[in-house]
């Protein structure tokens, strides 16, 4: 017979129970053996926890990769309707694209500090070669955006930020 027992101090052990037997082969009585298991027993337990820690992490990993996709697939489906050419698509999806991944990496870094506005004014000027202090500069408070108002404001700040390379102040190099 094999248990697991605990005893009145949370020690574990593996209690074992064998017949004892003579040189005869009769059996004269029981061997009890204690194998002390406590450091395997909270080792199981803190395996199972962390393997509980690890579900929870990887459904909200697969739940950010869901909204992700579709995310990429809405930039891309409006891209593909303001989009006159294959090339004209092709061009804007890789801006917005790009936008879209400078924030997602500004929100990995520091989750909990938000994403600020002005890096992402700052990280979008900067992409498209402006030059702080002759073309651009930027005052006020800064704003702590969360994640999703952060994905939001910066594929705005993408647009604008394009419209001004295009036909604005960013157009020209003295702009």
């Amino acid at each position: 017979v094999e248990r697991e027992v605990t005893s009145r101090e949370d020690n574990h052990y593996i209690a074992r129970v064998h017949p004892y037997s003579s040189v005869d082969n009769v059996i004269a009585g029981a061997v009890l053996t204690f194998l002390d298991s406590t450091g395997t027993v909270k080792a199981e337990a803190a395996l199972r926890e962390s393997e509980g820690r690890l579900r929870v992490l990887l459904a909200e990993l697969q739940h950010r990769v869901r909204n992700t996709l579709a995310l990429v697939k809405s930039i891309t489906v409006r891209t593909a309707e303001s989009s006159s050419s294959v090339e004209d698509m092709a061009n804007h999806l890789t801006g917005r694209l790009d936008a879209f991944a400078r924030v997602q990496s500004a929100v990995t870094r520091n989750p909990d500090a938000g994403v600020h506005l002005i890096a992402i004014i700052t990280d979008e000027l900067f992409a498209h070669a402006a030059r702080d202090g002759e073309q651009f500069s930027i005052t006020g408070r800064d704003v702590a955006l969360k994640p999703k108002a952060a994905e939001s404001l910066s594929l705005a700040v993408h647009e604008l930020t394009t419209n001004a390379v295009k036909y604005g102040a960013l157009s020209v190099p003295q702009g």
